[in-house]
């Protein structure tokens, strides 16, 4: 999805360390009327650039990637509701968690786990995190406890197999976070078959909500979303490597009329060119990690 500028006529109201929305302006009410009105989801109260328990994941603006400082701040600037990062183990000493999406080194200076957890409890945001290695779950856990993120502004976002084996413990820990629940491996280039559907709806009943069921684009079928939806919304990625539509407010429009009724996140297509400079960039950076490891 494209950085789309904030409306000027729209400010960024200071945000008050809490999911209950922005202070009151001055010269408007404040005290425990206004408290209670931000408690009732009360549009005029809460600042819509920021994320509170209930807000229906149709609302969410994702920054689908935010693991470097400067994206961070792009995505805040530019008014994004949801900050959307991926966690790696270091690749050298101390062997921390990370925000990393390639396997090796990528462009940018990287935030660490505990650092993009800070910035984002104080930022108001909803923050996914999507868990590429998962060894390391009750550490990871450790330190979105420590970080005092509200419950219901986390999602967790893990592989079938990995929300599995992990899904229990999140729930244990955080009853109240959304558990991302994606598709297991199915035929190479087909649609969601029955088989995945029946998967995913199972692992839901078992580990309760809230849930959302995160489809691909290209994989996605109306029998899915009618089985899915009475259990959680279902959302909707794209892999801008793959074909992608040309109209990608179209699309979303599309996949409302649909029935999609959670998360929306659509990236513009790439260019051939700027494909070979991604496989370009991802052989350097795999060359860069394996030179450090020698050093």
């Amino acid at each position: 999805m494209p950085i789309r500028p904030a409306s000027p006529s729209q400010p960024h109201p200071a945000y008050t360390g809490s999911d209950r929305g922005p202070a009151a302006p001055v010269g408007q009410p404040s005290g425990p009327g206004a408290v209670r009105a931000a408690d009732g989801f009360d549009a005029g109260v809460r600042n819509p650039q920021t994320w509170w328990t209930g807000r229906p994941l149709s609302e969410a603006r994702n920054a689908h990637s935010t693991n470097t400082r400067a994206d961070f701040e792009a995505a805040l600037a530019h008014g994004f509701n949801f900050l959307e990062g991926d966690v790696r183990v270091e690749l050298n000493p101390p062997h921390a968690l990370e925000m990393r999406h390639d396997r090796g080194d990528e462009p940018g200076d990287n935030l660490s786990l505990a650092e993009w957890l800070e910035r984002g409890a104080a930022s108001g945001r909803g923050l996914k995190l999507d868990v590429k290695e998962t060894d390391r779950m009750p550490e990871l856990l450790d330190a979105v406890a420590a970080a005092g993120v509200p419950e219901g502004r986390l999602m967790i976002n893990l592989g079938d197999a990995a929300m599995r084996r992990w899904g229990p413990l999140v729930r244990e820990r955080f009853p109240g976070a959304t558990l991302a629940c994606n598709p297991p491996a199915g035929e190479q280039g087909g649609k969601l078959s029955a088989r995945q559907v029946e998967a995913m709806a199972s692992l839901a009943r078992t580990l309760g909500g809230p849930v959302t069921f995160v489809v691909r684009l290209d994989l996605l079928t109306d029998a899915a979303i009618r089985t899915l939806s009475p259990l959680g919304p279902v959302s909707v990625w794209n892999d801008p490597g793959r074909p992608t539509p040309a109209d990608l407010v179209r699309e979303e429009r599309a996949l409302r009329d649909r029935g999609v009724s959670g998360m929306v996140d659509l990236r513009p297509g790439k260019s051939s060119a700027s494909k070979a400079r991604d496989g370009a960039s991802g052989l350097l950076g795999l060359l860069r990690g394996w030179l450090k490891r020698l050093g």
